[in-house]
């Protein structure tokens, strides 16, 4: 046979293809011979064995592997590499399953050692993956992937039974992370996230704090915060699944979104639901984040950056055009006295009127009302809620909502703040307010609208 006819028969070598067969053929791993995964563990040899920059096509069928954590010995398991595609044949035809009882770890269908080098140029895209928590060990948590690279994006993807067995007071978990840093990595992560995935249906026996979608820091956020420039999540479905929120513990640890340490983050046409952080919801904050366009339906609060440690550089965060529908319950989210709802909450929670964690925070265009369904509880909804900022910008919302007393347009300990148009749906003007504690106030921003009737009650008076 002619070399170029043996190159016409074998593609080429850097795409290998995996299937589930039941001819017991080992195969080549060409489209035409895939290698066979069937055999218990043979994914995961299989997987060890892949070079960089190789696209690994998966077929239809369920492919078991016990994943990765920290520590996990190297001749079991596999992690990933730089330039490594997955590619599924279609969310719920292809399924990786992890399947890991090992006990009090982090463990990810997908994932790979931080202490090595990023993995830069890493696709994951069209499956689902079966996180499996109930078949983890005791105190472990289970989630899907997380990536730390530059150019590297989950996306099409579909996770399930994923969650967090450490309880209340358990490190972080993740269900998708992609990470821009660890507090050791020089390199700047460059346009790493998540795109169109679905994240549904956590594993039963959820008992610890969880952040669903993730763009930032590790599990255990220590050393200096990491700076990664583009990082995005976009077109993603969460859904934790949290039908009636109340006011418990286990509610509060389900976080939909989040986004830390990054520059120029983006977070937009994302839909969270049964939620009760809708978020982007994180502590250490990040440089300039846009969050819109999105949907929240039945959360107890919106985007929500609830900062723990002084910056050291402070935050602007631009928040439009969003759609928030938040529960009908009496909630906590701040575990405060203030028992009510926030459709945006921006807080500080390092200091008090000597910490300023934000610069420019820009509100605008928004949407804040109710959930149709439900009874309302003896506490009302907040629509806007800013605590230390350099400048605050809250401009054109829609509030179809039971005002706060005093209004449900506040900030506190904000140097320069602003308020203009933001109205209810049948076009009643509400002022924002400087507050001085839970519902007491010191001055009432003036506006166009207002100055325009002092003008012309004076006018009329001078008459």
């Amino acid at each position: 046979m002619s070399l170029i006819d043996a190159l016409l028969l074998d593609p080429p070598r850097i795409n290998i293809w995996f299937a589930m067969r039941t001819d017991g053929i080992a195969g080549s791993g060409t489209q035409a011979d895939p290698l066979n995964c069937t055999p218990s563990g043979k994914f995961d040899e299989y997987m060890r064995g892949m070079a960089e920059n190789t696209c690994i096509h998966l077929g239809p069928g369920v492919f078991v592997t016990l994943g990765y954590y920290t520590g996990i010995p190297s001749n079991t398991s596999w992690q990933a590499k730089k330039g490594m595609r997955i590619v599924g044949s279609g969310i719920d035809v292809t399924t990786i399953q992890l399947v890991n009882n090992t006990g009090s770890k982090q463990i990810y269908a997908v994932g790979h050692a931080l202490s090595a080098s990023t993995v830069d140029n890493f696709e994951i895209c069209d499956l689902t993956i079966d996180c499996n928590l109930p078949g983890v060990g005791t105190s472990s948590a289970a989630g899907a992937v997380r990536i730390m690279g530059s150019h590297s994006r989950a996306s099409r993807i579909k996770v399930k039974n994923w969650g967090n067995k450490g309880g209340t007071g358990a490190t972080h978990s993740f269900a998708i992370a992609m990470l821009t840093g660890d507090g050791t990595i020089t390199p700047t992560i460059t346009n790493s996230g998540i795109q169109d995935c679905i994240a549904i249906t956590p594993g039963t026996g959820h008992t610890g704090y969880i952040s669903v979608l993730h763009v930032g820091y590790p599990e255990s956020a220590s050393g200096t915060s990491g700076k990664g420039v583009g990082p995005y999540i976009r077109n993603c479905y969460v859904s934790c699944g949290q039908t009636t929120l109340g006011n418990t513990t286990n509610d509060k640890l389900f976080r939909g979104l989040s986004m830390a340490w990054c520059t120029g983050g983006i977070v937009e046409g994302n839909r969270v639901q049964d939620t009760f952080y809708g978020g982007p919801y994180n502590i250490l904050g990040a440089l300039d984040v846009t969050v819109r366009n999105n949907v929240y339906r039945n959360v107890a609060v919106g985007p929500l950056y609830n900062i723990h440690t002084a910056l050291s550089d402070k935050m602007d965060l631009l928040v439009e055009g969003n759609q928030i529908y938040l529960t009908r319950s009496d909630v906590n989210p701040l575990s405060d006295g203030n028992v009510w709802t926030y459709g945006i909450l921006i807080y500080n929670d390092a200091g008090g009127a000597g910490v300023i964690p934000f610069r420019n925070i820009v509100v605008r265009r928004n949407y804040i009302g109710y959930v149709p369904e439900g009874t309302f509880g003896s506490q009302p909804g907040s629509g806007c809620f800013i605590y230390a900022a350099s400048n605050a910008t809250v401009a054109e919302n829609s509030l179809d909502l039971s005002a706060l007393v005093p209004t449900p347009m506040m900030n506190r300990y904000c140097t320069t703040a602003r308020y203009f148009e933001n109205r209810t749906p049948a076009g009643l003007l509400k002022q924002g307010v400087r507050a001085t504690g839970a519902a007491t106030y010191d001055l009432v921003y003036t506006e166009l609208a207002t100055d325009a009737e002092d003008a012309l009650i004076l006018s009329l008076l001078r008459r």
